[in-house]
């Protein structure tokens, strides 16, 4: 059965001293289940959000070393802050 990979190529080229090409090499990497693994993420993130909006409740971190934080959607939809730029 045919199936969708994903892949990703890093290519590197040396050059002689003159900035003529004179080779190439590079890597071939499989990443379809980390592609995978970032859409289920995503997937779940956005279902979070819904679960937050729905049941009224909301989420915040605060970094005490940078003192900077982060609310989630949720909390930001309880106080009416519909502008998602504004953060602590």
């Amino acid at each position: 059965t045919q199936e969708l990979r994903w892949i990703e190529m890093v290519t590197k080229m040396s050059c002689s001293n003159d900035g003529t090409p004179i080779r190439l090499l590079g890597t071939t990497r499989d990443i379809t289940d980390q592609i995978e693994l970032e859409k289920e993420l995503l997937a779940a993130k956005h279902r979070l959000e819904e679960a937050e909006i729905t049941g009224r409740f909301g989420s915040w971190e605060l970094d005490l070393k940078t003192m900077s934080g982060r609310w989630s959607k949720g909390h930001n939809a309880i106080f009416e802050f519909y502008d998602e730029s504004r953060q602590p």
